[in-house]
């Protein structure tokens, strides 16, 4: 299931203050945020107008008795107290509960080679990198087969944050990049294992609680390389500013060198072990 594409402006992004979106998911927040805000202006202004006809055309000095109405204006006004609301409110909730459940189904149905999982522990996120394929990084990348990758792959890592960096990435930065494929649909499984921690990664679109004994999924696929950087945002003890989380997506041949440099795996075995065969 492929989310509908919509590319918000530089402008849209610049007004309300949000970074760059690298993934489709955020482009759709962003857009509807920005529909959102158009709309209850337009009521705002409504509202005042409303209020300032009122005010001029039936002040005290130019009306001094009441006006009655009849009926048939009453009803009007009734009508339009409760119509207006219920078409203001569908216009707003439609475009939200859609993509809430199409995300949901999104996950529901999503089946992919790749899965992160993510652990929140008091004060730093630990992750796990792993497939249940064998074959997916060799008919992806075209590696020979190898024994390594029958069965179940993992890459695990313990990100901390790194206390010895510039001034602007301050509580930002940390000691280890998750790397990841760009343009590659990936499920994360996020929990805990002490209090209740938010992973939150604005510019992919990404908040997620991480609750202890729960898992919780959400899907994650970045359009564009870069490193993307987040927070924990759910109030998880004395630490709580200093536990980021960063994510780095890159080309695929790239991934594929960083996971077999944190598998340990040297390709040059590979390549004797085909000579000697070749020679046998």
């Amino acid at each position: 299931m492929k989310l509908y594409e919509i590319n918000p402006t530089e402008k849209i992004q610049k007004i309300y203050g949000f970074s760059e979106p690298a993934s489709q998911k955020m482009e759709i927040l962003v857009e509807m945020y920005h529909n959102t805000v158009v709309s209850l202006s337009y009521i705002l202004f409504a509202i005042i107008f409303a209020i300032v006809i009122t005010v001029y055309k039936y002040r005290s000095s130019k009306n001094q008795y009441a006006m009655p109405f009849q009926k048939s204006v009453e009803y009007l006004v009734d009508a339009l107290f409760v119509f207006m609301p219920i078409i203001i409110i569908y216009y707003l909730a439609v475009p939200a509960v859609g993509f809430i459940i199409n995300n949901d189904k999104l996950i529901a149905y999503l089946d992919t080679p790749m899965t992160l999982e993510v652990v929140g522990h008091q004060w730093y996120w630990s992750y796990g990198i792993y497939g249940e394929e064998s074959n997916y990084v060799m008919e992806m990348y075209n590696i020979l087969p190898l024994e390594k990758f029958q069965g179940e792959w993992k890459v695990e890592l313990d990100q901390l944050i790194d206390l010895e960096v510039q001034k602007n990435l301050r509580c930002f930065e940390v000691n280890k990049h998750v790397i990841l494929p760009m343009k590659e649909l990936i499920k994360c499984e996020v929990h805990s294992e002490d209090v209740i921690h938010s992973w939150a990664l604005p510019q992919l679109g990404v908040k997620v609680d991480a609750i202890p004994g729960r898992v919780q999924l959400v899907s994650i696929k970045a359009e564009r390389t870069g490193v993307f950087y987040g927070q924990c945002s759910e109030l998880c003890g004395v630490n709580h500013a200093f536990m980021p989380a960063v994510l780095e997506f890159v080309e695929e041949d790239s991934f594929v060198d960083w996971m077999m440099k944190e598998m340990q795996y040297r390709p040059y075995k590979l390549m004797l072990k085909e000579i000697e065969g070749c020679h046998n």
